[in-house]
């Protein structure tokens, strides 16, 4: 079940592998630098990111931590869109043969199946 929700977010995968047509998908990096435990830096991301390439990985999941509980809302959407954005720019100019989908990593709460979720999808797909 959990394999189909991420297929429909990320395409289409062999069995119930993290295989995609020859390829790994990582659904849980910390790769945005300056965004709670993630890289440090621009540099340490693009190196991250070298680093999962040379192990066959094709696609990542960008997944920094929100907690609603201690988070403001709009500065993480906006930090996080603004270094989403210069990170997957920094990559192209890097030629990394990588793709960088956005996503999230939700702290848990009971209020959570009371909240909108969408800004949290993975790749604005269905799924958290």
């Amino acid at each position: 079940m959990i394999h189909e929700k991420i297929v429909r977010a990320v395409g289409t995968i062999n069995s119930t592998t993290m295989v995609m047509e020859n390829n790994m998908v990582d659904i849980n990096t910390h790769i945005l630098p300056f965004i709670d435990d993630g890289a440090s830096s621009y540099e340490e991301s693009l190196e991250m990111l070298r680093v999962m390439v040379s192990n066959g990985v094709t696609k990542v999941v960008a997944t920094p931590h929100f907690d609603f509980e201690t988070d403001n809302l709009d500065d993480f959407l906006s930090k996080r869109s603004e270094v989403y954005a210069e990170l997957v720019n920094r990559v192209s100019s890097s030629q990394i043969d990588i793709e960088i989908l956005l996503g999230c990593e939700l702290m848990y709460t009971p209020a959570l199946s009371t909240i909108d979720l969408s800004p949290f999808s993975i790749n604005n797909s269905d799924y958290v």
